[in-house]
């Protein structure tokens, strides 16, 4: 099971895209560590983080390669955003 660090203000924007308990956030993380996020139904095979009551969701591979994710809630020129950092995407070289 991965360690997260979550701010407060993901959480908070979290909770607002959640509608119903069976919905979690679902991660992918690909093989360059470039992670993906959404919210979907609890899938029947996950591996399950819960941070302050909401639930992520990590498929097999993608749990091994989120050891420290952090993520936040930034404001940006854009608009607001998650920001993903992994401390194991820096050290990741492609072949």
């Amino acid at each position: 099971v991965p360690t997260l660090r979550v701010s407060d203000r993901a959480l908070e924007a979290f909770r607002g895209f959640l509608g119903n308990g069976d919905e979690v956030i679902l991660v992918d993380i690909d093989r360059e560590y470039q992670a993906g996020l959404s919210v979907g139904p609890r899938p029947a095979q996950a591996i399950f983080v819960d941070e302050s009551g909401v639930v992520f969701a990590f498929d097999r591979l993608s749990a091994t390669r989120a050891e420290g994710l952090t993520i936040d809630f930034v404001d940006t020129p854009e608009g607001s955003a998650f920001k993903i950092d992994s401390p194991l995407a820096v050290s990741y070289t492609h072949l």
